[in-house]
């Protein structure tokens, strides 16, 4: 048996052959959710067209599953467990085939394991037949077993696919504290602009990326629509009302893994999400107090009114004190700091020193703050007990 190779920056896998009756398509395409690097260096979230064509080859040659583009090594290692998952739910493969995994945006480089589940759907999709949604969208690592792994970015994806109208959006169960956060931080329209749902195996991700999907399925999807036509028209308040939780309910009985059912369920029951989890306040910290750091890390200090338009870091500090009663309170330590040195910096910003000795003095004062900022984040890093629970945050 050979196993899944990386040549020249391109990904070649080897999947074994038995002698088969041909695939039962020769297209198929789905919606991955990645993340990608913007101009200035910022990320975002998109849902990137993937596409799947078997082309003939050698009669008696063994089918070779490769992507067009170059892959990162991760993504590689993904793609290879993709592969071993494949050969063990289809005993029977067809020989004679070469499949070319495509990305639509071939030319953004592309690495993580998060599109290991589409690709897993995409080549599923011409051994079986089997038509894919087009309006899915779906993101996860995968194990051989079938089993899906957590990814990171997921808020910043399932914008994407909001973006890129996926009524259907599938994330791993394991970063259901993930979604909680983005609920807490961004509101709950994200629940019902879109469907979630919770995938923790390859069944999973398959039963909710059906064109047809089976009939429970298919009420679940039908009645959650009615749910999120009274949210989007009549107002979030219909949260609270009997009658929606009876539909919430009932799909839930249809679909038990319906994530976006489940959390408006709760919130309408006041069992919502209260607090970040660990990794989102460290996260959302970050993000408050961007600004903050890039005029720091450019050595921006002596131009600020220059470089900053408006008062944005006024803006920062008023985002970073929104979240004081939302975040982990391990993290309340390193958000204090970096809103000092917010103020600090902004000080300098409103009030240019005139002096050389005043000038001294605020530069001081914030690289003083810089200090603390980063002793904080060195706390909180070289926690054992904080590591373990990043490193394992469910």
């Amino acid at each position: 048996m050979k196993l899944g190779i990386y040549l020249m920056g391109m990904a070649i896998f080897a999947l074994p052959m038995h002698a088969g009756e041909g695939l039962r398509k020769e297209q198929s395409k789905i919606k991955g959710l990645l993340i990608v690097t913007l101009p200035n260096d910022d990320f975002a979230g998109t849902a990137s067209q993937m596409n799947c064509t078997a082309t003939e080859a050698d009669r008696d040659s063994e089918v070779k599953v490769t992507m067009n583009q170059k892959v990162g090594e991760s993504m590689g290692k993904a793609l290879n467990e993709v592969q071993k998952y494949l050969k063990l739910r289809h005993s029977d493969w067809p020989r004679g085939y070469d499949i070319e995994i495509a990305f639509g945006d071939k030319y953004v480089p592309k690495d993580g394991p998060s599109a290991a589940v589409a690709s897993a759907l995409l080549i599923d999709s011409l051994i079986t037949g089997s038509e894919i949604r087009s309006t899915f969208a779906v993101t996860g690592d995968m194990n051989a077993d079938g089993s899906v792994l957590p990814i990171g970015g997921v808020s910043a994806k399932i914008r994407g696919a909001i973006r890129k109208r996926c009524d259907v959006v599938a994330v791993p169960q394991a970063n259901i504290k993930s979604v909680s956060d983005m609920v807490l931080l961004e509101g709950r329209s994200n629940l019902y602009k879109t469907q979630l749902f919770s995938i923790d195996t390859f069944d999973d991700a398959f039963n909710v990326s059906r064109a047809v999907p089976d009939a429970e399925m298919a009420e679940a999807m039908m009645e959650f629509d009615l749910v999120a036509d009274v949210l989007s028209n009549k107002g979030e308040k219909y949260l609270g009302n009997a009658k929606v939780h009876e539909k919430l309910e009932h799909v839930l009985a249809l679909a038990p893994n319906h994530l976006s059912a489940k959390m408006l369920l709760d919130i309408g029951q006041r069992r919502g999400p209260k607090q970040l989890s660990l990794e989102g306040s460290i996260q959302a910290i970050r993000n408050s107090t961007g600004i903050v750091m890039s005029v720091v890390e450019r050595g921006r200090i002596k131009n600020l009114a220059d470089n900053l338009v408006g008062d944005k870091l006024g803006d920062a500090i008023t985002e970073a004190r929104g979240l004081q009663k939302l975040i982990d309170k391990r993290t309340e330590g390193y958000l204090k700091a970096v809103m000092r040195l917010a103020e600090n910096l902004r000080d300098y910003q409103q009030n240019p020193p005139r002096s050389t000795t005043v000038h001294n003095r605020k530069v001081s004062a914030i690289n003083a703050s810089l200090d603390v900022v980063n002793d904080e984040y060195e706390r909180l890093m070289s926690s054992s007990s904080i590591m373990e629970e990043l490193m394992f945050e469910e």
